[in-house]
Order: C-alpha cells, then structure tokens, then sequence
C-alpha cells in the first residue's frame, strides 16, 4: 500500500504551470511568500543557486513580465533583480505611491503642526510624562508628520505608543471621534 505523500502549497502552487522554469518560479516565490517575503531577490548572495541559473530564463517564461502596466501576468520582474507575485508587486505599488504622497505633502503641514503643538505642549506633556524618551519621540513625530513607522519587538512599547497617540488627537480634535 503506497503513503500519501503530503504535498506543500508551494508545490500545490508550482504544479499549476507546465514549463519547468516557471514551475521553478512558482515553487521558490510560494516559498518566500511562506516566510513573509513579497519577493526575491535574484542578485542577494544568499538567494536560491538555482535561481541564479535560471535568471537569463525568466523573462523568457510566458508567465512573466517586466512591464506590469501594459503586460498582465502572474510574475514581474522588476529591475532585472527583483521577482514578485503580480499582485504582490502591485499592492506593494500602491502602498510606496500612498506614503510617497503623504511625506511629499509633509512640508506644507510641519510647521502648522509644530505651531500647534507649541501652544498644547502642556496637554501633550502631561500625557507623555511617564513614557520613554523613544516613546515621546515617537508621537511628536506622528503628531508633527503625516507619516510614521513604529517599529519594535513584542512588550518594546508600540501600542502604548500607538495609544498616547490616539489619546492626544482624540483630545485634541475631539471632531475626530
């Protein structure tokens, strides 16, 4: 009697293509996914060797594009090195044009954001009083910038943050409820 043998999605995944470099493609792009990772690399010194081999391929694949706006497939590859899920590349598209927009806008609002909190500097000291030097850091910047990144690992204070944050905007602009 023969096992059944336990297949990974990123082998259920590369099944769906036929020709052997794009089924590698699909293995080793699910298999980053699994990780975290929205793509990979093909010039990091740490990547797949097999890869490496088959980059000169790649673009060869019907499956793969390097112009993801006139060329819908399931691949791009973006500047010859970076190889995405095309809706991973566009998603993550969208997402640099937001905060590229936003901090493109910040120069116009930072210094109407400093004058007003120069004139609730008691409000937000109070608030900010018992927290860390990053931490008050932190929100000035949230409060002075249309765009911020709190980073940290588990118990390092990010949601406290978060929620100083909050409690000083809902305080401040109590409209914003």
């Amino acid at each position: 009697m023969e096992q059944n043998k336990q297949h990974s999605s990123a082998e259920i995944f590369s099944d769906y293509f036929n020709d052997n470099v794009t089924k590698k493609i699909a293995y080793f792009l699910a298999k980053k996914l699994e990780y975290g990772d929205l793509c990979i690399d093909l010039n990091d010194a740490e990547n797949i060797e097999e890869l490496k081999i088959l980059k000169n391929q790649i673009l060869k694949s019907p499956f793969v594009t390097d112009d993801p706006s006139n060329n819908i497939q399931p691949f791009v590859l973006h500047n010859d090195s970076l190889l995405y899920l095309q809706r991973y590349y566009y998603h993550e598209t969208i997402i640099i044009e937001k905060i590229l927009n936003l901090i493109s806008n910040d120069s116009v609002l930072n210094q109407e954001n400093i004058d007003f909190l120069h004139s609730n500097s008691s409000y937000i000291k109070e608030v900010l009083n018992n927290n860390a030097e990053w931490q008050k850091n932190a929100v000035i910047s949230a409060l002075i910038n249309q765009f911020q990144i709190i980073t940290g690992g588990p118990g390092t204070g990010k949601t406290t943050t978060i929620s100083k944050f909050i409690h000083i905007i809902l305080h401040l602009f109590p409209e914003k409820k």
